[in-house]
This record gives structure tokens, C-alpha cells and sequence, in this order.
């Protein structure tokens, strides 16, 4: 677009200085079309200009062939000279000499006249005569324009159509921008969810374990109901031994106290590791 602009700011710049100039040669069109007039007459003069030089130049060879009053043609007396009133052939040739003298400077000045006007008028109708030039130049630059400004609207819509798909484009840049940050939170949750998913089993196998402890609590406290007397038994069984001072049921007594020792330490532990789980779980 700027290179069109470029060229018909150029262009319409060489087309307003054909049309000054076409304008210029019609308005001295007048003064241009007086050359060949001007031409022809400056013709005329110059052979008349020649004839009476050539008139003077006989003149002042007859008046030197008539010295002594004889004629120059017949080499005698002139006897219609004295008739016209006229002293002699000198004088005679001296004075058409003078007329033709007048009449030649009168015509060198008419002459200097006509040139000076052709000099004037010559600038004129040189460019007189190319003005078809100029105008066939003229119309070269205004079907140029006109070309140029075909192209130049083809190129307003192709800028508009583009800053259409430009703002479009833009359009588009956002909702993928949009879109991008969409997913990225999808992608997040999708995550969070997985941990959560994992979590959730985590959760799963201690609620398993913990109702298994539950369970291991519930036979032990059967089992401790069941041994709630076996404090006193054991002391009565001792007190026994000690009685009979019997080794063997001394051997006895000792496994069982060491069986009902073992199963307390059992449930003991079994109670703690309820309580971690429980508190894992709540944790959770």
C-alpha cells in the first residue's frame, strides 16, 4: 500500500505538471500560430530586401558607366533626362539610388521587427508542436492513476480483510490461553483426585486393619473376662507349691504363669496398636 501511495503521489505530481504545461502552451497557442505567418513575411522581406540591393548595386554601376551624361546601354547622350527635368544620369541614379536605400532601410527594420517577433513566439510554437506529446502523456498518467486506484481499493480490502482474521486471530489466542489454563486445571484436579483415589484405599486398608484390631480386642477382652480370676489363681497356686514343696508342679505352675503372663502382654500391645490406628485413621 505504501509503495502505491509512493507511486501515485509520483505519478499525480508528473500529471499536474503535464497539465501546467499543456495549459501554458494553449494560452500562448495564439503567439505560437503567428510563426509561419511571421516566417512568410520574413520570406517576403528577404527578397525584397535582394531585389533592392540588387536595384542598388546596378544603380551604382550604371551611374559609373554614365559618366560624362552618356547612357550606360547605348553609350550616347540621354535625351529624356533633360526632358524629365533631371540634370543628369548621375544625379538621376543617385537620387533612385536614395529612394531604394530608404525603402531597403525601412525593410532591414520591418525585417529586424518580424525576427524579433518570431524569436518571441519560436519558444511558443516549439511547444506548440508538442503539445499531442504532452497530451498523449497527460492521458498515459491519468489511466495510470486510474489504475493505481483499482489497485489501491483492492489493497483497503485486503488490509481489512486481513485485520479482520488479526482481531480473530487474537480472538483465538485467548480462548486457547483460556483453554491452556482450563486444562492445566484439569490436569491439577485429575491429580488431586488421583492422590485422593490413593488416600482413599490408604484409608481403606486402616479401616480394614483397625476393624481387624476391633476384632483381635474383642477376643482378647473375652479372653480377659475369661482370665479375670487368674491373679488369684495364680497366687493360690503358688501358695500350694510352697506347701507341697513339689518340684514338678512347680515346673507346671511356672508354664502356666508364664502363659497367662504372655497373654496379658498380648492384650496389652493388641490395645496400643488399636489406639494408633485410631489415630491414623482420624488423622486421615
Amino acid at each position: 500500500m505504501r509503495q502505491k501511495q509512493e507511486e501515485r503521489e509520483t505519478v499525480a505530481t508528473r500529471l499536474r505538471k503535464a497539465e501546467s504545461t499543456i495549459a501554458k502552451i494553449e494560452e500562448h497557442r495564439h503567439e505560437a500560430e503567428e510563426l509561419p505567418t511571421l516566417q512568410q513575411q520574413y520570406e517576403q522581406f528577404s527578397e525584397q530586401r535582394y531585389r533592392l540591393e540588387g536595384n542598388i548595386e546596378g544603380y551604382i554601376k550604371s551611374r559609373q558607366q554614365s559618366a560624362g551624361g552618356l547612357c550606360p546601354f547605348l553609350h550616347e547622350p540621354c535625351l529624356n533626362i533633360k526632358q524629365r527635368g533631371v540634370i543628369s544620369l548621375e544625379s538621376y541614379f543617385d537620387g533612385v539610388m536614395a529612394k531604394d536605400e530608404a525603402r531597403l532601410a525601412d525593410l532591414n527594420e520591418q525585417q529586424r521587427t518580424v525576427s524579433g517577433r518570431m524569436n518571441a513566439v519560436k519558444k511558443y510554437a516549439e511547444a506548440l508542436d508538442k503539445l499531442g506529446q504532452m497530451v498523449e502523456q497527460r492521458d498515459s498518467y491519468v489511466e495510470y492513476l486510474q489504475r493505481l486506484a483499482i489497485e489501491t481499493a483492492r489493497l483497503e480490502r485486503e488490509i481489512a480483510s486481513l485485520v479482520d482474521d488479526l482481531d480473530a486471530l487474537k480472538l483465538i489466542d485467548q480462548q486457547i490461553t483460556r483453554e491452556e489454563a482450563a486444562r492445566n486445571e484439569s490436569q491439577k484436579a485429575d491429580e488431586q483426585v488421583r492422590g485422593l483415589e490413593g488416600l482413599r484405599m490408604q484409608v481403606q486398608q486402616l479401616q480394614e486393619q483397625a476393624q481387624q484390631c476391633d476384632a483381635l480386642i474383642q477376643e482378647r477382652r473375652r479372653q480377659t473376662k475369661e482370665l479375670g480370676g487368674s491373679n488369684e489363681q495364680l497366687k493360690q497356686i503358688r501358695l500350694e507349691l510352697e506347701r507341697l514343696n513339689d518340684p514338678r508342679g512347680q515346673t507346671k505352675a511356672q508354664r502356666e504363669i508364664r502363659h497367662w503372663s504372655n497373654n496379658l502382654q498380648t492384650i496389652a500391645i493388641l490395645m496400643r496398636v488399636q489406639a494408633s490406628k485410631r489415630l491414623c485413621c482420624n488423622r486421615v
